[in-house]
């Protein structure tokens, strides 16, 4: 089939139709899937690719299979400069979006639901429950310039998160998460206070 089948180009951003698949690509910079429709019919495969910068996928509708997989000593998102970014997308059928040995953080998945995201055998970085790696997730979701008040975002993203690895029997997992959280809330109740104060 043409790639013109597969892939079409309008100006709000592409539409996969069916099954794309980028093994083993390499994406050095930043990667944009920004506005896209995945149709119901689609599945994307991301399959040892590695991706060095934003893989950027933010307002995005998600109704068909994207997939990312890895596998030993190729975890998908590569080096400190790479980072998802799934902010206000569309997710229909959220068990289709599925992390599979990849590196992942928790920042990576603020202002969208990952309660039922499939993870299977994921190495969390910033997510050991305690407070200088839980501060430096809020940093970087800072350095990327998320509105609001970041603190509360990502503390809503660990609750999310640790609901769902609870529900995939990874409690130790799901204690950090929301070791994190009550962290990122006590810190929230700082700021206000301090702000407050002035």
């Amino acid at each position: 089939m043409r790639r013109t089948e597969l892939l079409q180009k309008f100006k709000e951003g592409a539409i996969f139709l069916q099954e794309v698949s980028f093994y083993s690509t390499k994406f050095f910079q930043y990667a944009s899937f920004h506005a896209a429709t995945f149709d119901d019919k689609s599945e994307t495969l991301f399959l040892e690719t590695e991706f060095k910068g934003e893989v950027d996928f933010s307002y995005s509708l998600l109704k068909g299979y994207v997939v990312f997989e890895g596998k030993f000593g190729k975890p998908v998102f590569v080096g400190k400069d790479a980072f998802l970014n799934f902010q206000n997308a569309r997710l229909e059928n959220t068990e289709r979006v599925r992390f599979k040995n990849v590196r992942l953080r928790p920042n990576w998945f603020v202002n969208m639901d990952s309660r039922k995201l499939i993870f299977h055998d994921v190495d969390w970085e910033n997510a050991n429950g305690n407070f200088k790696t839980t501060r430096e997730g809020l940093q970087l979701l800072q350095r990327r310039e998320i509105t609001g008040r970041p603190h509360r975002l990502l503390a809503i993203t660990c609750r999310q998160l640790a609901v769902n690895t609870e529900e995939n029997n990874h409690f130790e997992q799901a204690s950090n998460f929301r070791r994190m959280a009550m962290e990122l809330s006590l810190l929230g109740k700082k700021l206000i206070s301090i702000w407050l104060c002035r």
